[in-house]
Formats: C-alpha cells, structure tokens, sequence
C-alpha cells in the first residue's frame, strides 16, 4: 500500500504501523509511504537528482545513517557506540578505514582513552597519553601508562621517549640513564648503533657492546677488522693478530732514515677557542716522506684538507730507536775495547819502566812472565760468519779456558787452550743468534780480562 502525506505525518507513520515501513521524501517535500512484507526496517529515504540517502531503525535497536550504495556507512547502537565502516562498533568510536582531519584530533586525557588498532587475529595496538606522555605499543600493564613505542610484536624491543628528553631503544621496560641510551642482546653486527649511507650497505659502521663490555666499532660488517675500547681502562685497541695480516716483512733501513727528515712542530687550530699549544706535523710535509700515512679529508665537496695516522708513526719509531740502540751497543762495545787495549798498553809501559829503571842487584823483570796472560778483541767486530779472537798465554801456565757467555750471562761455548804464547781461536756464527755476547780469559783458575762482540744478522 503506498499513500502520500506531509513531511509531518511521516512520523506518525512510521510510529503508527505495526509491520515495517519506508518513507520517501522528494524534492517537493512530499513524502510517500510504503508498507510491506519485504522491507525489513523502518527507514526513511531522501532523493535528490538521482541520488539517494537514509535513515534506518534496525531490528538490533541500532540506527543506521546510509547513502543508498549502502545502509551502513554509519551506525549508531544502542549503547551509544559510533561505527563508520561497520555495523558492529566495538568501542565509542569504531571505524573501518582511513581516518582524515583537517585540524586537531582531541583524546580525553584520562587513563586508557585513546585510539587502537586490531587485526583480524585480535592483535592489537594503541596509542594513549597520559600526563604529558604519549604511548604507543602493543602491551599495555595494568594500571600504568608506559611511555612506550614498541617496534616489534610480540618482542621485547621498545623505543621509549620521555617529557624529559631522554629516548630508551630497547631498555626492556626500564628507564634510560642517560639522553640516549641503547641495548641490545648480542654482540652481533646486525644489533646495537649503526650508521649506512643511504643507498650504499658496503658503506656502514657498527657499535656494540661485548658480552666483556668492550664497546666494538666495525667497518662494513667485517669483524675481523674490530677496533674496540675496553672495558676495564678504557684503552682504544686495534686489531693486529697475525692471522689478519699478510705480507709482514721488517721496516727497511730507507723507510726508518725517513723518520729523521721529519720536522717536528707546535702550533694552533684556526678554530680552537684557547690558546693551548697543539704539538704534531704538516700533513704536506709528511706526505713528501711517508705518503701512505696521509690521507684526503676532502668529503661531501669539502675544501682540499689533509690528515696524518698518527698512530702508523708508532711502529716506525719504534724500529728508529732499536737502530740506535744497536749503535749505541756497538759503540759501547767499541769503547770497552779501547779501554782494555789502553789498561794493557798502560800495564806493558809500567813493566818496560821498571826494567828500565831495575839496578844491576834486582831480579830480572820477567817480560810476558804470569802476569802477561792477556786477551785481544775479536776481529771483525760487529760481525756475521766467522771472528778471530786472539790471546796469550805465558809460560808455566797449567790450565786456561775461553768461555763465552751471551747477554743474560749464560754460558754457550767453552774452549781449553792448551798451548802458551800467542794463540788464536776462531767463533762462527752459525750457531749464535744476533745479539750482544761477552768472552773471557781464565788462566789457572785466575780471569784474566772480559771482552764484548756483537753478532748480526
């Protein structure tokens, strides 16, 4: 049955049927009535142009705001809970889509108000404030608001930010020390601190921290090349086992002479804001001598700028001063002798004096007699391959001995000589390793003198 009336019987009608009724209402403002089997609400219809839009009471007590395309854009149950998108608001507000605004979006402030987000599954995720702080996650404990965003589901890993400033990445429920402060499980590269050119993964560094609380630094992923601070003093360590290097070979005697061709200099940054002296060298200066411990700083079209590895000069001067060294021990080797030779010669003239001086009644002085057992330095000296030493043994001698000692004082050669007068014995080196050795001469139990060679490669 369908009958027309004015825009106030509507109302009327709708309240007045016992079945379901529909209601259009046109242009004109002339309203038409319907009732029937197959309407299954009681609406009410607007058209305009073609198109169409309604109202409906449902069964479920909701009432339902529509477009014609369908009856459920918007609904509003019978507890007073807003659905956009579905028929079943689950909360005060319930929306099924996207969600735009052109100003501000208000959230009473109070424990618990705020917006979240459910899957299919019934996982869920919220985002709330409280107090000044905003939180987003997916767990939320019972009657506190953590102040948290949780990056992972299910996971343990958070970012938190606080009204103070400080942000926590993944402190696990606890509160950052610190402004940042980072955690992580492991010491494997793919956790802790990293930092990639966009675009260039062969171009990234990493920062962890060991299970021993060294604090790592890695280049591209590579953990052999690890640089680390440890834990216990603080000491910046740089890898340096032999199994990560190649072609060792010892510094040269060019590349060490390099190190006294440099100038050493004191001087001031443009930029420092004291006075304070700065004590190094001219990267344009060591470049002439040592080119590979300079590099370009020119980054991101910087100015031209060089810089020097401060550190590779270690091991360079390193070598330079066991070089002088060395020479040092030659020369005290050198000076030993001289001294020896000069005690001899002055012990001879003391003798050939008192001969010359003995009158006719005297004992004869008795010239290379026991008191003339003597030792002469080795020849050559430094040496490689073989030496000679030569000594002298007076006559009536019983028993006497070379022994050579190396520079701890353990004794590694004894020779028995056996013939006096003048002798001769030769040392090779085949069996000595480089180094600072002594020999002496014993003479019936008696030392008679001390001598120092020097054995070289």
């Amino acid at each position: 049955m369908r009958s027309t009336c004015t825009l106030a019987a509507v109302f009327i009608l709708l309240m007045s049927q016992a079945g379901f009724s529909q209601v259009t209402i046109k242009p004109n403002g002339i309203a038409n009535g319907d009732i029937a089997d197959d309407i299954t609400s009681n609406e009410i219809e607007f058209e305009q142009d073609g198109f169409k839009a309604e109202i409906d009471l449902l069964t479920t007590g909701s009432l339902g705001f529509g477009t014609g395309v369908s009856a459920n854009d918007l609904q509003i149950d019978i507890n007073g809970n807003v659905g956009i998108g579905t028929n079943m608001p689950q909360g005060a507000l319930d929306v099924n889509g996207s969600i735009y605004s052109n100003g501000n979006l208000i959230i009473d402030p109070s424990f618990l108000n705020g917006l979240y987000f459910e899957d299919e599954n019934g996982i869920y995720g919220h985002l709330l404030g409280n107090s000044g702080e905003i939180a987003i996650g997916t767990n939320l404990a019972s009657g506190t608001l953590d102040p948290t965003i949780a990056l992972f589901r299910g996971n343990p890993h958070f970012l938190r930010l606080y009204t103070d400033g400080r942000t926590g990445v993944n402190t696990n429920g606890g509160d950052p020390g610190t402004t940042f402060e980072v955690e992580h499980e492991n010491g494997a590269a793919t956790n802790g601190l990293g930092v990639t050119r966009s675009g260039e993964a062969d171009k990234a560094w990493h920062m962890y921290v060991y299970d021993s609380g060294n604090l790592g630094f890695v280049e591209d992923n590579n953990s052999l090349e690890v640089e680390r601070i440890l834990e216990e003093d603080g000491d910046w360590v740089r890898g340096s086992d032999r199994s990560l290097k190649s072609n060792i070979q010892s510094l040269d005697q060019e590349v060490i002479a390099g190190l006294y061709e440099l100038r050493a200099t004191t001087y001031q940054y443009r930029t420092q804001r004291d006075n304070e002296l700065q004590f190094g060298f001219i990267a344009q200066e060591v470049a002439g001598v040592f080119p590979d411990l300079v590099s370009e700083l020119n980054e991101e079209g910087e100015p031209m700028r060089l810089g020097v590895s401060y550190e590779e000069l270690i091991p360079i001067t390193v070598a330079a001063l066991q070089e002088q060294q060395k020479a040092i021990e030659e020369k005290d080797t050198r000076i030993s002798d001289l001294e020896n030779r000069m005690t001899n010669l002055h012990q001879r003239l003391e003798e050939l004096e008192a001969l010359l001086t003995q009158s006719p009644s005297e004992d004869p002085v008795i010239l290379n007699g026991d008191a003339g057992a003597s030792l002469d330095q080795n020849i050559p000296n430094p040496f490689r391959g073989i030496t000679r030493i030569g000594y002298f043994l007076p006559q009536g001698t019983q028993q006497a001995s070379l022994l050579v000692h190396d520079s701890r004082g353990r004794e590694i050669k004894r020779i028995r000589l056996q013939e006096a007068g003048k002798g001769q014995v030769e040392l090779q080196t085949r069996n000595l390793a480089t180094g600072r050795y002594s020999y002496s001469l014993y003479v019936d139990g008696n030392l008679i003198d001390t001598r120092q060679m020097v054995v070289e490669q």
